[in-house]
């Protein structure tokens, strides 16, 4: 993986947490409104349910762009759940090929039944199953690859030292 797909990676997953969380904070309050009522029908969401989402931009990852496709809630298998899709192009390689990361992410919010939001999951509860506070930091990854390369070099080196002592045993 190159550095540049890294730091996308890293970049998009705390910017899709940022914006989860922002959305969860801001719906929250009118899904409570709503538990114990009805709040989608058959071909969609019921009159009386008008959630209002903030809509939030992702930022932009150094010389590319970001944009939201999509944000919403749904009713999966009597399931609430909100979900989020981004997509964010990190710009151009040397090699003038493009990189970019499209990013889902569902959270689950409560049970439903018949279209009846029956229960909500505390605030709280949502945004720590679901790691929204736990951004990623890049150094610490860039730390942890450069640990791996060394251990695995120390490792080829046992393996190729066994290698040559077994292949020494057909001489006994």
């Amino acid at each position: 993986m190159k550095v540049k797909d890294l730091e996308l990676e890293i970049y998009t997953k705390n910017e899709v947490n940022r914006i989860c969380k922002a959305e969860l904070i801001n719906l929250y309050p009118q899904l409570l409104e709503f538990v114990g009522k009805k709040i989608f029908t058959q071909t969609g969401r019921s009159a009386k349910f008008n959630p209002v989402f903030l809509k939030t931009e992702p930022k932009p990852f150094e010389n590319g762009f970001a944009s939201s496709q999509g944000c919403g809630l749904h009713d999966q298998y009597k399931n609430l759940e909100l979900y989020i899709k981004i997509c964010f192009n990190g710009g151009k390689y040397e090699d003038h090929t493009y990189y970019c990361r499209y990013v889902e992410k569902s959270i689950w919010l409560g049970n439903t039944d018949g279209f009846v939001l029956n229960s909500l999951e505390s605030l709280e509860n949502i945004i720590r199953l679901n790691g929204l506070d736990n951004n990623i930091d890049l150094d610490q990854e860039l730390i942890k690859i450069d640990k791996y390369k060394e251990l695995k070099a120390e490792l080829d080196i046992v393996l190729n030292g066994i290698k040559v002592n077994h292949d020494n045993l057909k001489y006994l």
